[in-house]
């Protein structure tokens, strides 16, 4: 570099020919241009080198680049089994996804057979109980249930309950029959009853002593053939 600015002195002072001038000269203006040519491709080839060193690596960049953290929404838990909302969570947090729900078992329902008829016919008996009419002239039928064992008895609380004489009331009744057929209802009258035997009308007493002769003489399972009415023992006179 020295020896080319040397060369450029002396031409520019006149000391050199014209011929060495000019082949001087050509020398240095070559010189020059590679000289900027090196310059330039160095300069070139170190951005190269520069841009290539720290261009980032892809493998490491993606090794490098730590995995986002989401974190949880206010409403969110950290239970397993916390799922979007189309998928809904279990109920029972105890249960797996996978295991079914468990199902309570239904109490078997303990039905009752019902009777067959021929047990109820067993047990009851059907018989007729009469009841004067409106008029107080006849008398109206009615078919009962009753118990077959005390039937008689049961038959003779029906009529005198149905009988319904106001102010009237018996707080008990017997029936017994002799050999001859001949049936006796006892009567005891209940201390609070505000009527006696003696205060009833004729339609009242023919609704409660004609509706118990006719209810048990017209039954022919029990073979009675008349029946009697007594008060304490004593025979009714009305």
């Amino acid at each position: 570099m020295k020896s080319r600015l040397r060369k450029l002195k002396l031409l520019s002072h006149g000391f050199l020919p014209l011929a060495a001038r000019k082949q001087v000269l050509r020398k240095s203006l070559v010189q020059s241009v590679l000289g900027s040519i090196t310059l330039t491709l160095v300069g070139s080839l170190m951005s190269s080198l520069v841009s290539c060193s720290s261009a980032p690596n892809p493998s490491n960049t993606s090794q490098a680049t730590p995995t986002p953290t989401i974190s949880p929404s206010p409403n969110s838990t950290n239970s397993p089994f916390f799922s979007s909302p189309n998928n809904q969570t279990p109920n029972n947090p105890s249960l797996g996804k996978d295991e079914p729900t468990p199902v309570k078992p239904l109490n078997p329902e303990v039905t009752k057979s019902p009777k067959s008829p021929n047990s109820a016919a067993k047990n009851t008996v059907s018989i007729n109980i009469y009841q004067v009419d409106n008029q107080c002239n006849d008398f109206i039928a009615e078919k009962v249930d009753v118990p077959q064992n005390n039937s008689l008895d049961m038959a003779v609380a029906k009529v005198i309950e149905k009988s319904n004489i106001n102010e009237f009331s018996l707080s008990n009744s017997k029936v017994t029959i002799d050999l001859q057929g001949i049936a006796t209802i006892d009567f005891q009258v209940a201390a609070n009853s505000k009527r006696r035997f003696i205060s009833l009308s004729s339609c009242e007493q023919f609704n409660l002593f004609g509706s118990l002769r006719k209810t048990l003489i017209d039954n022919p399972d029990w073979q009675i053939k008349d029946v009697r009415f007594t008060e304490g023992g004593k025979e009714l006179v009305l």
